[in-house]
């Protein structure tokens, strides 16, 4: 059993009306309203009736009320709903359905909560883990470069290296050419001043520039024309 509570605003507006249709115009009003309750919660189920609670403050649901009102020269102006009080078994069944519900609302968003917290804390991983293997491709591309760098360093100077021996050794050789040149251009102006003097060169040669007893320089001399 539900005992609901309502609170009617109403206003008379034929007094004559009132006098001729109705002997105890309040007794009337409660009785369509009782009945217009009756009718709206009798079909529902308990979960229902509680689910449609705010129904009971719209004239919409009062339609035997407004009828009967208008009948004995009244006018209804609102009803509101001021609440219900079940019996104490029911009560609780109540009280004990919603603490289930909420325990489970609540459990529902904690898990929520935690799919959420569980999936910001992938993301992240994911987003730290992508971060470091970027972090770690450039520090091995920085390190490529660097030994690439180096290499060419090295390839650079040993060229450099290579290309001063090879002037150097080219250098040497020319000034021992020059040397030899010179030395030669020495000797030879020195056996031509010699033949000028009617000097025996073969001699000359043989006691100056000493040669192995194998060998043996002569000098010929074409005759004068």
């Amino acid at each position: 059993m539900l005992t609901v509570k309502i609170m009617m605003f109403y206003q008379m507006k034929d007094v004559l009306t009132m006098l001729d249709t109705t002997h105890d115009p309040i007794a009337d009003l409660i009785n369509a309203l009782c009945a217009d309750v009756i009718s709206f919660v009798g079909p529902l189920s308990y979960e229902q009736f509680v689910e449609k609670t705010s129904w009971l403050s719209s004239l919409e649901t009062y339609p035997q009320l407004k009828q009967r009102a208008e009948g004995i020269g009244f006018t209804v102006q609102k009803v509101v709903f001021r609440g219900y009080h079940a019996s104490d078994q029911l009560q609780e069944m109540q009280n004990n359905a919603i603490e289930s519900r909420t325990q489970l609302r609540l459990q529902r968003e904690i898990e929520d909560q935690e799919q959420k917290l569980a999936s910001l804390k992938l993301d992240r991983q994911q987003q730290r883990s992508a971060t470091e293997q970027w972090m770690a491709l450039k520090r091995q591309a920085h390190k490529q470069k660097l030994e690439e760098l180096r290499q060419q360093h090295r390839l650079e100077l040993d060229e450099m290296l290579l290309a001063q021996q090879l002037e150097l050794v080219s250098q040497e050789t020319q000034v021992k050419l020059e040397n030899k040149k010179a030395e030669n251009s020495q000797k030879l102006k020195h056996l031509s001043d010699l033949k000028k003097l009617d000097v025996d060169l073969t001699r000359t040669i043989r006691l100056e520039y000493p040669v192995p007893p194998q060998e043996e320089i002569r000098v010929i001399t074409s005759p004068s024309m």
